[in-house]
């Protein structure tokens, strides 16, 4: 067990790591391979009065051990350098004001935590011509998968003749309308809304209030999520991931309020 004096000198010892970018590069410089003091000051770009005193503080630490001029990570070193590693990929993540001023509250707390590990991330804002259209791109990746899922506030402007082709294709299409959503496309295209439901290959589902969310698209291959801004309103950028970590994502997504939805099998 640690005592209070050893907790203190942890402390700040992690503190004066972290409140010195000089000591952070020096520290993955070393992640890959141990290093000449040669090699160090050339790379780091450091003079010896510099490096040195921050070499013999790591050292003191625990961090970093050097046999003769070689210096390498010891195995608490490793483990430091891994966190500082992570550190650095989410603020990475986090670069620029689109994780800052959308809301991503609809994403169940389990699957936000693996947000951060998902990368690809391309960040999409359409010319003023194509704001009321959809995205060519994806929409194409749609009508080639076999499996697409959408959850939806709004009806995509080409929601009747999207789902007609994925189905004509033999695809097969979910769907979960947030439930006044529902009850409008019931009202305002009921005969093109029965004929989607009688289809064996789509799945149409109502959940009572979705928040924080535009729409939410799945396909084989990519998915599309378009978030509301953090005063619930909406502007015409999106985010579209092609990774195969974020695809499974995106069904965890789906399934996870799958789970909470009323099937709905006619009108």
């Amino acid at each position: 067990m640690l005592t209070g004096s050893a907790v203190v000198e942890n402390k700040k010892m992690l503190m004066s790591i972290f409140c010195s970018m000089e000591k952070i590069n020096m520290l993955l410089l070393l992640q890959d391979s141990p290093k000449e003091k040669r090699e160090m000051l050339k790379e780091l770009e450091m003079s010896p009065q510099k490096l040195s005193p921050q070499l013999i503080e790591l050292t003191k630490s625990k961090i970093v051990k050097h046999q003769d001029d070689n210096y390498e990570l010891t195995a608490m070193g490793h483990l430091l350098v891994a966190e500082i590693s992570s550190m650095i990929e989410t603020m990475k993540f986090f670069h620029g004001d689109y994780w800052w001023n959308h809301n991503f509250n609809f994403i169940p707390s389990h699957l936000l935590k693996r947000l951060l590990k998902i990368r690809g991330w391309t960040k999409y804002d359409p010319a003023i011509s194509e704001i009321y259209e959809y995205n060519k791109a994806f929409y194409e990746k749609t009508l080639l998968s076999d499996s697409v899922s959408l959850l939806s506030v709004v009806q995509p402007p080409f929601f009747f003749k999207w789902a007609s082709e994925i189905l004509d294709r033999g695809g097969n299409l979910s769907v979960i309308f947030e439930l006044n959503l529902f009850n409008k496309i019931k009202e305002d295209n009921p005969e093109a809304l029965q004929k989607l439901i009688n289809s064996k290959h789509f799945r149409l589902y109502t959940y009572s209030e979705l928040r924080g969310l535009f729409y939410f698209v799945q396909c084989d291959t990519c998915i599309l999520l378009r978030p509301l801004t953090n005063d619930d309103s909406y502007d015409h950028t999106h985010l579209i991931n092609s990774s195969m970590e974020a695809v499974q994502w995106g069904r965890e997504i789906f399934e996870y309020y799958v789970r909470d939805s009323a099937l709905i099998t006619e009108i």
